[in-house]
């Protein structure tokens, strides 16, 4: 059974068996269907909209987004649900990415997980900083469709050639 789950500051919440296509839900919003998923993709961000768009475009390309709003329990909850890869929003509340970044790559089970950078700081030196810091990849909000699928799957395709 293939439980889906949804983070916020207060809660983890979990739906249970998927083989019909259920929905996965953030809050009360019902966001898609996950039956045909490959990858889980953990999506951390504090701004609703755009982890409704991530869900939305995640499940377009084929992913299983999984979501959490808090970067203070993100390495909690991806210890929990075991991401595949991670898009993760370097300006969060109270906590920077670059921090939670460190928390993930101090952890063994999530010291391989790569992890992209998703901003809307779209300076040249913040590139450099991002990838300098140990970021799988960087991806400038907003993204396209093609962009966002392009980079996780050249991100998971270089996490297989490790392996």
């Amino acid at each position: 059974m293939l439980k889906k789950l949804l983070y916020t500051d207060d809660s983890v919440a979990s739906e249970g068996n998927t083989g019909d296509g259920s929905l996965l839900s953030l809050g009360q919003k019902k966001v898609g269907s996950v039956h045909n998923c490959r990858h889980r993709v953990l999506v951390i961000d504090d701004n609703e909209d755009s982890l409704l768009f991530a869900q939305y475009a995640l499940e377009l390309l084929g992913y299983q987004p999984i979501s959490i709003n808090s970067g203070h329990k993100a390495l909690e909850f991806a210890l929990l649900c075991s991401p595949e890869i991670v898009l993760l929003d370097i300006r969060l509340d109270g906590i920077n990415g670059f921090d939670v970044l460190n928390s993930f790559r101090q952890n063994e089970q999530t010291a391989g997980v790569p992890v992209i950078a998703v901003t809307a700081a779209v300076l040249k030196r913040t590139h450099k900083t991002v990838l300098a810091a140990g970021f799988s990849g960087f991806l400038a909000k907003p993204y396209m469709l093609e962009e966002l699928g392009s980079i996780l799957q050249y991100s998971l395709s270089k996490q297989t050639i490790r392996a």
